[in-house]
């Protein structure tokens, strides 16, 4: 095995240096590793895990709330009174209709 790297940074893993490179603290070898080929700054710290995907609000916007459990019943029952009203309406004009008052 060739001798150890003097200055902190990012090198061929020893043991697999085709594909990986490997972080030398200055002591020894630590666990973070990344593919060949990847490029920083030399020296610089092990790289961090990638922020989280860009939540921010667009143009004010909100995503909707769900309310859980209880708001999914109101909107059911709103939705059975809107199709009940309706079902009332097309029976009365049936009526109307059939009576001859339209």
């Amino acid at each position: 095995m060739t001798r150890p790297p003097e200055a902190e940074g990012w090198y061929p893993d020893p043991e697999s240096a085709a594909t990986l490179q490997r972080y030398w603290d200055g002591q020894g070898w630590t666990d973070d590793s990344r593919p060949t080929g990847y490029v920083t700054q030399p020296g610089g710290p092990p790289p961090q895990a990638a922020p989280g995907p860009d939540t921010t609000p667009v143009f004010g916007a909100r995503p909707p709330e769900t309310g859980g459990p209880a708001a999914a019943r109101t909107r059911l029952r709103t939705a059975q009174l809107a199709v009940g009203v309706a079902v009332a309406l097309v029976l009365l004009a049936l009526v109307l209709v059939l009576t001859g008052a339209l």
